[in-house]
């Protein structure tokens, strides 16, 4: 599906006036390389798809993970924010973002969040190439909406995740073991969580769900971001005016790329 405007900049002073209104400040957005965004306008059924295939290319030994994997209050990711931000060191051309690491207990996934500086490489054709330098890990403590420093025991759940996961990487195979190409975690800008809090002003919280994306002719483990919550019969019905995003960067590789829109600075 096409985004919403093509190009579809990060509304920056939007989202600074939305979280000045919560009495947060988030005026460093405004220094990073300006988006070219993929929030996508959802129909229902994409989302449930995306989120259902899961029970097809994902298994724990016979068992199918929990579909939702945490629900996290829209005031908590400004510190996050602010730690990413804070890794900057000079003037050059840069984003933040968030990654999430896939751990595992059980049959759900435990995620372990990283807050990510992406500093500016090189421009081709309007995408950015970015270097990435990962901060502290963090969990979500849900009852008291904060992150909180990860222990070594919730460290410990990504190998469990890579150990005991098995994936079925085309309709053709079988489920098989964690491989080093296979997915470890995604990063999202913050650029696109906090546009997805802004343009779903009445919604509190970012749902996270497992989903799977097609990407080099393979499955792979995905995160999709929606303010919705995904009921037993599905997504609201029959008028859903969400949007979500879906397209984050598959880790590994080290480095990822962005379509901008401006780079700020102007790079050359």
């Amino acid at each position: 599906m096409k985004p919403l405007i093509d190009p579809f900049p990060t509304p920056f002073s939007k989202i600074i006036d939305y979280y000045k209104e919560l009495n947060l400040d988030v005026r460093k957005l405004e220094e990073e390389d300006r988006l070219d965004l993929d929030l996508i306008p959802l129909v229902p059924e994409v989302a449930e798809r995306e989120i259902d295939e899961c029970d097809i290319y994902l298994r724990v030994g016979s068992e199918l993970l929990e579909k939702e994997i945490v629900r996290v209050n829209k005031v908590a990711f400004v510190e996050l924010f602010k730690h990413a931000s804070e890794m900057r060191s000079g003037t050059e051309s840069y984003l933040t973002g968030l990654k999430i690491h896939f751990g595992l207990v059980g049959k759900k996934i435990e995620p372990i969040f990283q807050p990510v500086y992406m500093k500016w490489e090189s421009t081709d054709q309007g995408t950015n190439k970015y270097n990435t330098k990962f901060e502290f890990h963090y969990v979500y403590n849900s009852e008291m909406k904060r992150f909180d420093k990860a222990e070594e025991a919730d460290l410990g759940r990504i190998k469990i995740y890579q150990s005991t996961i098995q994936i079925k990487h085309d309709l053709a195979s079988g489920h098989g073991p964690f491989r080093e190409k296979d997915v470890e975690g995604v990063i999202f800008p913050f650029q696109t969580i906090f546009s997805l809090l802004y343009y779903n002003t009445g919604d509190d919280e970012v749902f996270f769900y497992n989903a799977i994306r097609p990407e080099n002719d393979e499955k792979k483990h995905c995160v999709l971001l929606v303010t919705k919550e995904k009921k037993e019969k599905g997504f609201p019905h029959p008028i859903f005016e969400d949007k979500y995003a879906n397209r984050s960067h598959l880790c590994p590789p080290c480095k990822v790329s962005y379509a901008v829109v401006t780079n700020n600075p102007v790079t050359t």
